[in-house]
């Protein structure tokens, strides 16, 4: 079967799905207006067009590529990622298609786009989504068919999941905040606020390491500096992968701030190396963290709610109770190749003509 991806290819996700469908045994090209990562699969044929317009049209004037592409590759179903844009090539296309929203497009879709939303996603053949919330969203508001939307997060491969935890021990407890980036809408600023207020509450028996990266680094760093609580948080401006996975592995707590998210994969990351998620109080997370039993939740407007969660984590007996069944939950309903092989098995089976 011949399957060619719509996506980001420099992102990591689209790097997931392009590896997983090449050793499932598919065929497997790339259609991508973005630099594609060099990690890319050689055994992928990659369609990546020049001249490409720096304005927001940009996806719509580039349809006339895709189906040039569609022709010299003859894939038997497109798989869409993100609704607005490679969703909206794959709906002109005229091909058939799956389509996996990610989170953002869903949860902040401007009502002025809903019909074409709607329409994109009820034409798919499937629809993917990585969270309960998403599904309600597309059946309650898209009118889209229950019975056709699959949900499974994007989850953690064998690599990750089989890492063993370091030992948390005494002294210091560590703490990890990570996002692929600084966004607003992971409000990074609340847990550098909520550190302030736990200095002022003595609490000084931590550290925090801010392993996110982007152009709000030096801002975060500056707003550390003004709080003068350099001695307690350390904002790394970006680290590599492996970096950050042992430094997961090595700390007490994972926090995140999140005002909006579907599967957060960087917690279900802290979860499996046995960090202790201290997260925001929204749907998706609760699909993972049960308050005061395997992670707490906060407000994640409210700096001095997070500095209370943070100080009740701060308990190694609460944090060692937690990790088998943490790991344990990842293993059941974060397992990529169980999830992606079940949805592989299905695409094979779908008449797409």
């Amino acid at each position: 079967m011949r399957i060619m991806l719509l996506g980001d290819g420099s992102s990591i996700h689209t790097l997931l799905w392009l590896r997983s469908y090449a050793d499932y045994g598919f065929e497997v090209a790339l259609f991508t207006l973005e630099p594609p990562s060099p990690g890319i699969p050689p055994r992928v044929k990659i369609f990546h067009p020049s001249s490409i317009p720096l304005n927001k049209f940009k996806y719509l004037l580039k349809i006339g590529d895709l189906k040039r592409a569609i022709e010299e590759f003859q894939p038997h179903i497109l798989h869409a990622h993100m609704v607005p844009n490679y969703g909206t090539m794959a709906y002109f296309s005229g091909h058939p298609y799956v389509i996996s929203p990610w989170g953002r497009d869903i949860l902040w879709m401007k009502p002025s786009r809903t019909i074409l939303y709607r329409n994109i996603l009820k034409k798919a053949l499937l629809v993917h989504a990585d969270a309960y919330l998403l599904k309600k969203i597309m059946v309650e508001k898209m009118d889209v068919r229950p019975g056709k939307i699959r949900i499974f997060p994007f989850g953690l491969t064998g690599e990750i999941r089989k890492r063993v935890p370091d030992a948390k021990g005494g002294g210091m407890f560590r703490i990890v905040e990570f996002r692929r980036h600084y966004d607003w809408i992971y409000n990074q600023s609340t847990i550098i606020n909520a550190v302030r207020i736990l200095k002022d509450r003595g609490k000084d028996n931590f550290h925090l390491w801010m392993m996110s990266s982007g152009k709000d680094t030096g801002r975060y760093r500056e707003m550390v500096r003004k709080l003068e609580i350099e001695d307690l948080i350390t904002i790394t401006g970006g680290s590599p992968r492996e970096s950050i996975l042992d430094m997961l592995g090595k700390a007490h707590i994972y926090v995140s701030a999140s005002l909006v998210d579907s599967s957060p994969v960087s917690m279900l990351e802290a979860m499996a190396l046995g960090a202790f998620p201290v997260v925001s109080d929204i749907l998706p997370n609760h699909e993972w963290v049960s308050h005061g039993f395997n992670g707490l939740l906060f407000s994640p407007r409210h700096p001095e709610d997070l500095a209370d969660a943070l100080e009740r984590a701060m308990n190694r007996e609460s944090i060692e109770e937690a990790i088998p069944h943490n790991r344990k939950l990842i293993e059941e309903k974060a397992n990529w190749e169980r999830n992606f092989e079940h949805f592989a098995d299905e695409l094979k089976t779908i008449k797409t003509k």
